[in-house]
């Protein structure tokens, strides 16, 4: 919201409330818009990604967070995940389709509030789900294939049972038996 500060009461530097950029990009510039779903995502205090939720907040518009917030965390300035973790929000342009084709907005169930992607290593124990959770996500909202349709999962390189089914453990799904929280998924939430 590029007029936050005038239309949200509340929204102000005491509240470390501060307006968006106005141009149509959730958390990235114009000169950086092909960033795909799935990578880092800037959880600062003052990105827009996490002002995102305190507009909606201030708005009325959800619960579940303290728009007064100063520092971010889950359950205050991003929504917190009953499965651990929380979601951030962000523009993504799928431009490499082997690693997904969200385009658009999308919300990203992540274990880390600053945004980093730390599914980078295979066999480490540190994203938002582990894959058998994250293809039952997919199977009930989505067509259960974790790099198609709008909800979508990945892993580091694959090898951890999320992602392109040709590679590694994974199935024809993309998923695999792994019970590490070795997935983040993602959700698309509009154009």
């Amino acid at each position: 919201m590029s007029m936050a500060t005038t239309r949200l009461a509340g929204c102000d530097a005491g509240h470390y409330c501060v307006n968006g950029t106005g141009n149509n990009l959730l958390g990235i510039v114009p000169t950086d818009w092909r960033r795909q779903a799935w990578e880092d995502v800037t959880a600062a205090i003052t990105s827009e990604n996490t002002h995102f939720w305190k507009h909606l907040a201030l708005a009325d518009l959800i619960g579940g967070i303290d728009p007064g917030a100063g520092v971010p965390d889950w359950g205050k300035t991003h929504l917190g995940s009953s499965l651990g973790g929380g979601f951030h929000v962000r523009s993504s342009m799928a431009f490499l389709p082997i690693y997904g084709t969200l385009n658009g907005i999308t919300m990203v169930l992540r274990n880390d509030i600053t945004g980093g992607w730390r599914c980078d290593d295979p066999g480490r124990d540190n994203c938002a789900v582990s894959s058998h959770t994250a293809e039952r996500i997919d199977k009930k909202m989505d067509d259960g294939v974790a790099l198609s349709g709008t909800v979508q999962a990945i892993s580091s390189g694959w090898t951890n049972g999320c992602g392109r089914g040709d590679l590694g453990i994974n199935s024809a799904s993309g998923y695999g038996a792994n019970n590490l929280k070795s997935c983040d998924i993602m959700f698309k939430v509009d154009n």
